[in-house]
């Protein structure tokens, strides 16, 4: 079943860039803010973005995804742009996501 703009997702942590915060560009000397990443919002001609609760109780919508960081010490920091990261706009006001059961608690690494 499709949602209208905002979509449920599993929750999962990450960290908040606090670059997003005060409007400016994402950096790796921002300091981060533990969040939980809770919903997923389609807009067309926008890139997906995602509604995240702060340790401090603060909601935050619309997130792109270029601000979240993985709290997992071992990954270093990469710049990828955000068209890098997400290579096309939201077509519709209406998402969906699917949870497979193969791919649930999976991860990968990537190398530029």
């Amino acid at each position: 079943m499709s949602n209208y703009l905002n979509v449920n997702i599993p929750t999962f942590y990450a960290g908040l860039d606090e670059a997003f915060l005060y409007d400016r560009d994402p950096s790796p000397t921002n300091k981060q803010v533990p969040v939980e990443v809770f919903a997923y919002t389609s807009i067309p001609q926008r890139c997906g973005m995602f509604s995240v609760m702060t340790e401090y109780g603060s909601q935050h919508a619309r997130v792109p995804i270029h601000y979240l960081w993985s709290l997992n010490n071992e990954c270093e920091y990469t710049a990828y742009p955000l068209d890098w990261l997400q290579l096309w706009d939201s077509v519709s006001y209406y998402a969906s996501v699917t949870i497979l059961e193969y791919c649930k608690n999976r991860s990968a690494r990537t190398r530029r």
